[in-house]
């Protein structure tokens, strides 16, 4: 996506996707079998509809395994939010099922 075909929340989306991967995004955690590597999602387009899509996805993915939604930031509004780990067990046993989460607390 050439950047200067896209909005400038959408530049300042992708340009805060492109610094969590450089300083994050080598970040795994490993839990049994699956290594869950820590990810923020790029916008999908050239335009986030005036802010209205600036949603961005902070999430560890598995190959093989589930994606868990951690929370979110908006560079629109410059806000973010962490999801807490009780909240991430309701969420993902009620999408898997009952399945717990293939990882435990830190705390």
């Amino acid at each position: 996506m050439a950047e200067d075909t896209l909005t400038l929340i959408a530049q300042d989306a992708l340009g805060l996707a492109d610094r969590f991967a450089l300083s994050l995004g080598g970040e795994s955690i490993r839990s049994g079998a699956l290594e869950f590597r820590l990810d923020l999602a790029a916008p999908e387009g050239a335009s986030t509809g005036g802010g209205e899509r600036a949603v961005q996805h902070i999430k560890l993915s598995a190959k093989g395994g589930p994606t868990v939604v951690l929370g979110l930031t908006n560079v629109a509004t410059k806000s973010a939010e962490l999801r807490s780990y009780d909240h991430l067990v309701a969420v993902h046993a009620r999408r898997f099922k009952g399945e717990k989460l293939p990882f435990s607390s830190l705390a």
